[in-house]
């Protein structure tokens, strides 16, 4: 195999080494569990409830839609409906489903950085016999505090683990850092939902970047996870360039960005319309001659993964990006079996 999407052979045995060597690091947006929870698109239907107008103008853009609703209702609202939502669709057996998180957690990472709200992967970690250390970015003055964050654990049962606004112990491949950027749907306050949410997290984080860890010290990213961003290679699944929260993310920790110095690969979703939808099937075509019409809509993927690895470069600075557009579960699949060989005859 020459290319595995996208990637030379050069690049994917890199991506493969330093997996294995535990120096890399993953970045899980809510696209990785779209199988779950629905895309972006079927979440904002959920906020809006029975109220068409909110979508009209957008009707994928989640921040904006939950920002018309807390002019509503209210900070509280827009946060209330996505916890109760996702909640309703959590997975409530002991074995976590099948998901992007299930195969990347069999494999070697230290450290694990979500924008996501949900727990799967903890629980994909707990089901590969690891003991995941969990912190909350404290993004805002809440007005709560948990002192204790629940697990589910291989028996289904809740185990409290840990205080999630303390620092972390060293984390290792036994006890990786799961560190929620924009909170955890187990405590509503902690959400980045809205814009007013997205715009207070860039301004509390970038006003405190320089500030030293405290616990009770507000909008400051752990010094930690600073040194994760600098010292190993990214891996970023289940976002959309152009989308608020990705964008927010990058702002949140490009002053550290500009110190990594390895290769970073950004795997991208497609937006969500019918063109792209049609590049996605004929990128994903394989063997055969491809048509006319599949190599002009591979042209258009061409210059699509060149426009969003210029404009990740001036996030990277320095670093080597690489833009990917390819499904989450087939490349983490892909990438478990390569790190994770089955053993060869007589072993």
């Amino acid at each position: 195999m020459n290319s595995h999407f996208g990637l030379d052979h050069i690049e994917w045995d890199e991506l493969v080494d330093t997996v294995r060597a535990g120096e890399c690091t993953p970045f899980l947006g809510a696209g990785a569990s779209t199988r779950i929870f629905g895309s972006a698109r079927e979440l904002a239907q959920v906020l809006a409830a029975r109220d068409a107008d909110l979508l009209r103008p957008s009707p994928d853009n989640l921040p904006k839609i939950a920002q018309q609703l807390r002019n509503r209702i209210g900070p509280a609202g827009p946060r209330r409906r996505m916890v109760q939502f996702l909640k309703s669709k959590a997975p409530s057996g002991a074995k976590p489903p099948d998901t992007p998180h299930m195969a990347l957690a069999s494999l070697d990472f230290k450290a694990w950085i979500t924008t996501a709200y949900d727990d799967l992967i903890e629980r994909a970690l707990v089901e590969n016999w690891k003991n995941p250390q969990v912190r909350l970015c404290r993004w805002a003055p809440f007005s709560q505090y948990p002192n204790t964050i629940k697990v589910r654990m291989k028996d289904n049962k809740l185990k409290s683990v840990a205080e999630p606004f303390a620092e972390s112990r060293e984390a290792s491949i036994a006890e990786p850092l799961v560190y929620h950027m924009y909170g955890h749907f187990d405590w509503e306050e902690t959400l980045v939902v809205s814009e007013f949410d997205y715009f207070e997290f860039l301004a509390s984080t970038a006003q405190h970047a320089d500030r030293p860890d405290s616990e009770l010290d507000v909008g400051r990213i752990s010094s930690r996870v600073d040194a994760i961003i600098t010292g190993t290679s990214l891996l970023f699944l289940g976002y959309r360039l152009g989308d608020l929260d990705f964008r927010i993310l990058l702002h949140s920790i490009k002053h550290r960005l500009a110190g990594n110095l390895r290769l970073n690969i950004a795997l991208q979703l497609q937006p969500e319309d019918a063109a792209s939808e049609e590049i996605k099937r004929a990128v994903s075509t394989t063997g055969g001659t491809a048509s006319p019409q599949e190599q002009d809509l591979g042209r258009q993927q061409d210059k699509l993964r060149d426009y969003a690895e210029l404009d990740l470069k001036e996030y990277f600075r320095n670093a080597r990006v690489k833009v990917l557009f390819a499904d989450s579960e087939v490349f983490a699949t892909e990438l478990a079996r390569a790190c994770n060989p089955p053993p060869g005859p007589g072993q």
